[in-house]
């Protein structure tokens, strides 16, 4: 067999490759998905029958945002939705993405967009404090925490959803101040830190302690389970002012081959029916004002919220953690 015969069927595949991304690119929006399927593909689905662009999605963790950057220019991925706005910020410092604007007026927003950002948010989760409604010291706020005893639970705080809130502490207070609260709240420790955010309520409703720790919408979701809802009895959620937010969010990739699609597709997802659905599904709160909460999620407390600056939250997150193990938190 001749050589030439052998690098042309050594190119075929190569060649087909690349038509297909260019034809697909032409009318389908390719995906990076650390979102959960359930909480995506409904609103995908309503954005395909309403526009006839199609999408494709590639649904995982964090190994996607690697992999993108391995990829580089080279990524099939036109957009990448995080469950995490720090995994943003880790594409956005990789140079892989470019800014977006937002198509939403900043009085219809709960947070503002991330200012110059190169991503944008979808949903909010707040973090919040979980108390005995009858047996807790008063407690109002993340520094009351660390006031002399508290008997508090807690999971990991190494866990992503602690350090997060660690690192925007430690950007917020500066570092002699968050050292000298975390310490204090390790004394007031009721036990060694472990388990998850449901965990702690249950700690809560067994007597263990009187606060923790948590994401609001597990408090919710255990109010709305038969099977767990009996933890949940007495025990409320306290909102700090402002409280500490995490966010997923969209992010537009450099090298997309369909950025007006793309755009199109972000635009939809701050679309108020895309924005009621994440509120319905997930009981998280959705980034528009003007787009009711889960009744369940917005009788729990009134959420507020500052001008956070989520860039340098996420670049601080590599200090929080090393105080966290300088103090033997979990131990």
């Amino acid at each position: 067999m001749s050589r030439i015969v052998l690098l042309l069927r050594a190119a075929v595949p190569v060649l087909f490759f690349y038509i297909g991304i260019g034809v697909a690119s032409g009318q389908t929006v390719s995906i990076y998905s650390l979102r959960q399927e359930q909480l995506l593909a409904p609103v995908l689905a309503q954005f395909e029958a309403a526009t006839g662009i199609t999408t494709r999605v590639v649904y995982g963790d964090g190994a996607l945002i690697e992999r993108a950057k391995r990829e580089g220019r080279t990524s099939p991925a036109d957009l990448v939705i995080s469950n995490d706005f720090v995994k943003l910020v880790d594409l956005q410092d990789a140079e892989l993405t470019e800014q977006l604007e937002s198509p939403i007026a900043p009085e219809l927003l709960r947070i503002l967009p991330n200012g110059g950002s190169h991503w944008l948010p979808l949903t909010i989760r707040a973090r919040v404090i979980f108390a005995n409604a009858k047996g807790a010291r008063a407690v109002s706020s993340y520094e009351d925490l660390a006031t002399p005893g508290q008997k508090i639970c807690v999971r990991s705080g190494l866990h992503n959803y602690n350090i997060t809130l660690f690192s925007y502490l430690l950007t917020t207070w500066g570092e002699q101040e968050f050292r000298a609260w975390l310490a204090g709240v390790k004394r007031n420790l009721a036990r060694k830190p472990n388990g998850n955010d449901r965990d702690q309520i249950r700690g809560i409703h067994a007597g263990i302690c009187d606060v923790s720790i948590g994401n609001s919408y597990y408090l919710a979701r255990m109010q709305a389970d038969p099977k767990q809802s009996p933890f949940a009895e007495g025990v409320q959620a306290i909102f700090p002012d402002p409280a500490q937010t995490n966010v997923s969010g969209v992010a537009l990739l450099k090298h997309s081959r369909n950025k007006a699609h793309a755009r199109q597709l972000v635009e939809y997802l701050l679309e108020p029916s895309a924005q009621q659905f994440f509120a319905d599904s997930n009981f998280e709160y959705p980034i528009r004002t003007d787009v009711a909460s889960d009744p369940r999620l917005a009788a729990l407390g009134t959420l507020k919220t500052a001008n956070t600056k989520y860039d340098r939250i996420a670049r601080n997150r590599a200090q929080a953690i090393a105080i966290v193990i300088d103090q033997d938190f979990d131990q």
